[in-house]
């Protein structure tokens, strides 16, 4: 079959790039009718979910390796069993009935060279407390630590550690879609507090503002949730228009510990956290939508968790408020696809003050031919992304491969910041048919 053809391009990695949409799309709306309505429902649930958040969320995390290596920009492209978590509504808008998938992945952040700057703490007290008097006797050591302490005083500064792994099955069930997973997602954020006050190179018993009185912390908060979802998804006038919703119980588990920044002990910081520990249970829910108004162009919007689950740590309450994000993917030619995504909501880190808000931009190449054998046994992908809510912020860039044979699929993909402020990675094992 080619575009000449009853069908559209079937070709593509997941299923995207068959759309199962006549080329003749205009016979299903005679009248423009039909495409009237589209438009207008799908500019009604936009406006919903919209109208229905608020502008405090966590940020939104890119679940699997081909989410990542198109930059992110997955909200119109998810057609695979990962749209349970990216917009529910592409478990309807695919090509394949059945996919099982395991994944994994995480993304390292580290803003202001809070890291190194940690360790070059560590370098300068090479063992002494900040109160012993030998520690004075290098006027030069003290002022290394009060430069330290003025270069993360820098709006951001953190380091942010967030991973994910899961399991899902999709299958379509009587002209409906369905998905069940379970997803761990995990968020650490470590923040310095800074004491600029008592920072001078003098006795403690001399001067009360000595640096041996500096009150610096650095507080550490974790997020553990593991998110039991059931999807379901239809497509409505002739597949050109798929609703999505997912209901989900969040079982979460919170952290929080705050250690002096000048901290020389062998103290063990993970069972400091732990002793902080809080669990709580919340359910909530997704909703997305994906219109495809023409053969090459798919448009998605989707709301997620949508109650604004909070859960109480020793820090405070963390919500995690409602997101929406939405999307657009254009299929060129055979086998690619561009896309982009916006997050409509400004969302709230674990850094107090500081907000995610994405532009991610992506591109995927399907290669070979999809059939009984060859299961577009070769896709490469690239894009990054980029955080608009913050100035200063660095382009992220990604790429991924992914392989398919014989229903199986394992797919590859990687962030890097060339500042070398953000990393990441991400892979997955599939059997689709």
């Amino acid at each position: 079959m080619g575009l000449d053809g009853a069908w559209y391009n079937e070709l593509g990695a997941d299923g995207l790039h068959d759309t199962g949409l006549p080329v003749k799309l205009t016979e299903g709306f005679k009248g423009g009718m039909a495409m009237a309505g589209v438009r207008h429902m799908f500019l009604l649930v936009l406006s919903f979910l919209i109208l229905t958040t608020s502008a405090f969320a966590a940020e939104f995390v890119t679940i699997g390796p081909r989410a990542m290596g198109m930059g992110g920009a997955h909200v119109a492209v998810a057609s695979d069993a990962t749209a349970i978590y990216w917009n529910p509504a592409g478990l309807s808008a695919r090509h394949r009935a059945t996919d099982i998938r395991a994944y994994i992945g995480a993304v390292a952040k580290d803003h202001s060279g809070l890291g190194d700057l940690w360790n070059d703490i560590d370098d300068v007290l090479n063992g002494r407390a900040i109160n012993n008097p030998y520690f004075y006797s290098n006027p030069g050591d003290v002022d290394r630590l009060v430069d330290i302490l003025h270069k993360l005083d820098k709006k951001g500064s953190r380091i942010d550690i967030n991973g994910e792994a899961g399991a899902i099955v999709s299958a379509d069930i009587k002209g409906m879609a369905l998905a069940i997973g379970a997803t761990g997602i995990g968020y650490a954020n470590a923040v310095p507090r800074l004491d600029l006050v008592n920072v001078n190179a003098t006795l403690p018993f001399i001067d009360p503002r000595s640096i041996a009185n500096n009150t610096s912390k650095i507080d550490l908060t974790g997020l553990q949730t593991i998110e039991y979802s059931l999807s379901l998804a239809r497509g409505f006038i002739n597949d050109t228009l798929h609703v999505g919703a997912t209901v989900k119980l969040m079982d979460a588990t919170t952290y929080f510990d705050s250690i002096p920044a000048f901290n020389t002990s062998n103290t063990d910081i993970v069972n400091e956290v732990k002793k902080n520990k809080r669990t709580d249970q919340k359910i909530t829910g997704d909703i997305g939508v994906i219109w495809i108004p023409s053969e090459r162009l798919r448009l998605g919007v989707v709301g997620k968790y949508l109650t604004g689950p909070s859960f109480s740590s020793a820090r405070g309450n963390i919500e995690i408020a409602p997101q929406v994000r939405a999307g657009a993917a254009f299929l060129p030619w055979r086998g690619a696809t561009v896309a982009l995504d916006i997050d409509v909501t400004s969302n709230k880190t674990l850094t107090p003050g500081y907000k995610e808000r994405q532009i991610a931009v992506g591109f995927e190449q399907a290669l070979g031919s999809r059939g009984k054998i060859l299961s577009d046994l070769f896709t490469i992908r690239a894009g990054g992304y980029k955080n608009v809510a913050e100035s200063g912020s660095n382009f992220v860039a990604t790429a991924g491969l992914g392989l398919g044979l014989l229903g199986l699929r394992l797919d590859v993909a990687g962030a890097y910041d060339f500042a070398k402020e953000e990393i990441g990675a991400s892979a997955n094992v599939a059997f689709q048919w």
